[in-house]
């Protein structure tokens, strides 16, 4: 259930990961605030031949994830010839999101939107950049943080924690996911030894994977 749950949830992120309209980003000012207030960890299920070889690990996360994905989308923006401006608030951006429950796309409540103009009245910005938040859009159904699947000795899908929210910072419209899909993730793992099992430098791998996540994920969403 949990994997339907999951592959649905990747469908419904590649359909929102750009709006319809064409925009462009072209020397724009791109604010990132990204901001995960959650207890976030790294999911491993791993199928094996048989029901008795399939495994499910928990790993936590003690590193900073926050500071890891800002870097890269500052990485990622710069790519892209624009120019990325940190944003430092304390604006918690889950508490002034609502989801659709038709596409996943995102919006912000009128409170939002009023945070959003005083942030863009301060750092005169373009467009801004927020974390999705996982423990609203996820609702408790899955894990709140990086999805590492296994099957046999293949990767079946890699979600590292980098998703971020687009939205137009004049007038708060949603742009867009910057969500890619899988096989951009493929080079981390490439080298493990037995992915049935991962090691402990393996884990981390795959947790400070996510800084170069955001910055593919920018570099490709901001061009």
């Amino acid at each position: 259930m949990k994997l339907v749950f999951f592959l649905s949830l990747c469908l419904l992120l590649v359909g929102c990961s750009s709006t319809s309209e064409p925009v462009s980003f072209k020397n724009s000012r791109i604010g990132v605030d990204y901001k995960l207030n959650e207890t976030l960890k790294l999911c491993h299920t791993h199928l094996g031949m048989t029901v008795f070889q399939n495994t499910e690990e928990i790993y936590p996360i003690a590193e900073n994830v926050n500071t890891l994905v800002t870097k890269g989308y500052v990485k990622g923006i710069k790519n892209t010839f624009n120019t990325p401006v940190q944003i430092d608030s304390s604006i918690d951006w889950s508490n002034y999101l609502s989801y659709s429950s038709w596409d996943a796309s995102a919006k912000l409540m009128p409170q939002g939107l009023n945070k959003l103009r005083e942030i863009q009245a301060k750092y005169d910005l373009d467009f801004l950049l927020v974390a999705r938040d996982y423990e609203n859009f996820y609702k408790g159904e899955a894990c709140n943080g990086a999805w590492f699947k296994t099957q046999m000795s293949d990767v079946r899908s890699f979600v590292p924690i980098y998703v971020a929210l687009v939205f137009d910072a004049n007038s708060g419209k949603y742009i867009g996911s910057t969500f890619i899909t899988n096989d951009h993730h493929s080079s981390v793992y490439q080298n493990f030894n037995d992915v049935s099992k991962l090691e402990h430098s393996e884990v981390l791998k795959l947790i400070y994977y996510s800084e170069d996540a955001a910055t593919k994920a920018a570099s490709m969403f901001f061009e």
